[in-house]
């Protein structure tokens, strides 16, 4: 006999229970949006880059900010969930001797996907209290538009009512493993 595996999401499969998400808001793409990602990664690193995007200056602004914290960026977590493991990669994450901010870079042109993101950043953040006792802070950063600090999160019980969501959806068939 094999013992029961895990269940594994990302939380991006749990926004994918949202049915007005809007998708590459900015016309720019998810191709697009990983290779900001992977310049913002470099730049934290300081890393001289061959390419300049423009969203150069704001991420700039963005690790100035957080200058005199610790931080990790790319930081892989898994936030356990009944008997699922939601996990995932948070842009930045900054610590403080006070607090916690977590970052999470966004390309779009709008504000539209904004309740997919607080869900998301939620799930950061139910991730990282698990380790501190420290208050977190949570940065929507959109990288054209300026960011926004989320001052709603989705508690524990919310995810885990999105974890159900979603499995009720797949099972009925009106989402697929395709759609996310």
């Amino acid at each position: 006999d094999y013992a029961t595996r895990r269940r594994s999401l990302s939380p991006h499969d749990l926004m994918s229970v949202f049915k007005n998400r809007v998708e590459d808001t900015n016309g720019e793409g998810t191709k697009y949006g990983t290779k900001v990602h992977e310049y913002a990664y470099s730049m934290w690193r300081g890393r001289k880059c061959d390419v300049d995007f423009k969203e150069h200056d704001r991420i700039k602004e963005i690790l100035d900010s957080v200058s005199k914290a610790i931080t990790v960026a790319e930081e892989r977590f898994v936030l356990p969930v009944d008997d699922v493991s939601i996990k995932g990669t948070i842009d930045l994450l900054a610590e403080f001797d006070d607090h916690i901010e977590i970052h999470d870079y966004k390309t779009d042109g709008t504000k539209a996907n904004r309740k997919l993101y607080e869900l998301q950043l939620s799930i950061y953040a139910a991730a990282v209290a698990s380790t501190t006792d420290k208050p977190i802070e949570c940065y929507i950063d959109y990288l054209n538009i300026g960011s926004d600090k989320v001052e709603n999160m989705y508690t524990m019980e919310d995810i885990r009512s999105f974890v159900k969501k979603y499995y009720e959806l797949v099972s009925k068939g009106e989402l697929s493993f395709k759609d996310i």
